[in-house]
């Protein structure tokens, strides 16, 4: 708040250990919220409703920046990532978004007509030729290239922008790559040289000591300090010192600095200071009633020999595993149930999820005792983990084929009641939350050969549509679980569908630098086609 007060806007997104919507989804929900608010204030502005004179001479300020910084062809493009950039610019969907024609048609998208772009054309039939997508820098230059303009035209000097990025080290390599842009190539877009331009400030958190997604990130920073296009700064954040624990505890029991002492003094030693660690470990010590609080002494009361006994907290993943199975079984599956969703999921979606007496393990109790436990919180209809170690905690606790039966009864819930129902566009998050739990399901068994041809049918659409925007890595998952569904005899199941992912495949291999898997993929079709116009695509590849 305050940074706001200063004239500061402040972006802040959060990491996913289970990324679970579509490319980039975290960055540019990110934007699409900071947007979103700006169309609720213009629409209260056209709807005659009174706002702050600030706030309107800042919004018609921002649009026009906009404006200013990005053609109307980049606008249209970025909205594919930022959907509220169509109701803050519906002037401009309506003169640049055509059909075949030349006619207006502001709500063409996937169902064969094009978005003439100019920085970045985005073909909308499946059956649209992608060989454009053989030049991968391309496509993803052209993408950072609007996020850099678009960064520029929404901070100044009068107001500059803070992004916050919480759990980096869970970011996956396209938002890397794109965050990577943002920060080295924000001063040199060519739009004034002046080092007052460069108004925007990058926050992120990561554990340094998390060494199963580090690597990545490593290298991302590697290159941002080895660029000199901008100054980084590292705070190391150690445990928490006498004072800092002594005053953490004093104010959660309400207590003197001076009677706490002794407490703090013992937490601090088993927890090493560490903030989250000293929280965790006073909510153990009154669920064993080593710390409960006295009526007759009205002031809370300790055991100081009793929680000398006991032992140093150095796991935090299995403190967090025993305190989980204290709780009753049933709350238990219902954590492990929304766990698979990644760090948050809405109301909404669980009951799509959990409607059918198969897997009946979601109840209203189970998530108000979660919540009273503090392993959840609730905002609004979405129940999120307070903190990724606790989710992790939770979606650990069963073996892995349990959790593939949850992520592919998950996923199939979803498609077959939302997307091939036609009650929502297969580009949806909802779609995309379906498709990831699918592919985080490993292989499994579908004998409905009807079923097997939609996902595979479905999974061929998106696995086009990342790679139009340049998530490579996405894209070969999504076209290798298709393939799966469709098995050995998926040549005489489906054949067009068949070769069509085979070859697109292709393309995702080549895109993602694996030239050994080119020549497999390119094997595989040159044995099952004879005709040349089937093979033509792998030849183009090869």
């Amino acid at each position: 708040s305050g940074l706001r007060n200063h004239g500061w806007n402040i972006l802040s997104c959060k990491f996913d250990c289970l990324n679970q919507n579509q490319p980039l989804s975290t960055i540019s929900s990110t934007f699409n919220d900071f947007f979103q608010n700006i169309a609720t204030t213009k629409a209260k502005l056209e709807e005659g409703i009174h706002v702050d004179v600030v706030d309107e001479q800042y919004v018609n300020q921002l649009l026009e920046s906009i404006e200013n910084h990005l053609p109307a062809s980049g606008i249209v493009a970025l909205s594919k990532l930022i959907p509220s950039f169509r109701s803050l610019f519906p002037e401009i969907f309506r003169r640049v978004v055509i059909d075949d024609d030349g006619s207006g048609n502001e709500d063409d998208d996937e169902e064969g007509n094009q978005c003439v772009t100019g920085c970045i054309t985005y073909p909308n039939s499946d059956t649209d030729d992608d060989s454009d997508c053989l030049f991968p820098d391309n496509i993803k230059n052209q993408i950072h290239y609007l996020f850099q303009k678009l960064t520029h035209a929404i901070s100044n000097p009068q107001a500059p922008m803070m992004i916050f990025l919480d759990d980096l080290h869970w970011a996956d390599k396209e938002s890397l790559d794109l965050l990577t842009s943002l920060i080295t190539d924000i001063g040199h877009l060519g739009i004034d040289d002046d080092i007052n331009q460069r108004c925007v400030c990058f926050v992120a958190t990561y554990r340094y000591n998390d060494g199963r997604r580090n690597q990545e990130l490593f290298d991302c920073i590697e290159y941002i300090e080895g660029s000199n296009a901008t100054q980084v700064t590292y705070l190391n954040l150690d445990g928490m010192g006498e004072e800092g624990t002594n005053a953490m505890i004093s104010d959660a029991l309400k207590l003197p600095t001076r009677l706490t002492r002794p407490l703090s003094d013992v937490v601090r030693k088993k927890t090493l200071g560490n903030p989250f660690y000293v929280k965790i470990f006073m909510a153990m010590l009154s669920e064993e009633n080593c710390l409960k609080y006295s009526l007759k002494e009205r002031r809370w009361m300790w055991n100081i020999d009793n929680i000398h006994k006991r032992s140093m907290v150095q796991d935090l993943a299995l403190v967090l595993a025993q305190k989980l199975l204290r709780l009753p079984k049933e709350v238990q599956n219902a954590l492990t149930f929304v766990s698979c969703f990644g760090r948050s999921v809405h109301r909404d979606v669980l009951e799509i999820t959990t409607e059918t007496e198969s897997c009946a393990v979601i109840s209203d109790r189970c998530l108000v005792l979660a919540v009273e436990e503090r392993i959840l919180e609730k905002s609004g209809e979405t129940y999120s983990f307070p903190h990724d170690l606790i989710q992790q905690a939770a979606y650990e606790r069963v073996s892995k084929e349990k959790t593939r039966i949850i992520h592919s009864h998950i996923g199939l819930q979803i498609l077959m009641k939302a997307v091939f129902t036609g009650h929502v566009d297969p580009f949806s998050p909802l779609s995309f939350i379906g498709i990831e739990q699918i592919t985080k399901a490993d292989d499994f068994e579908l004998k409905n050969s009807e079923l097997r041809i939609s996902l595979s049918e479905l999974l061929l659409r998106v696995g086009r549509r990342a790679i139009r925007t340049a998530a490579f890595p996405s894209a070969l998952t999504y076209l290798e679980k298709g393939i799966s569904f469709l098995g050995d005899n998926g040549w005489d199941l489906n054949h067009e569908l068949c070769l069509h992912l085979h070859e697109t495949a292709c393309q995702a291999v080549y895109l993602n630098a694996l030239p050994a898997r080119v020549s497999t993929y390119v094997g595989i079709v040159m044995s099952h086609t004879k005709d040349f116009m089937d093979q033509i695509k792998c030849h183009h590849i090869f």
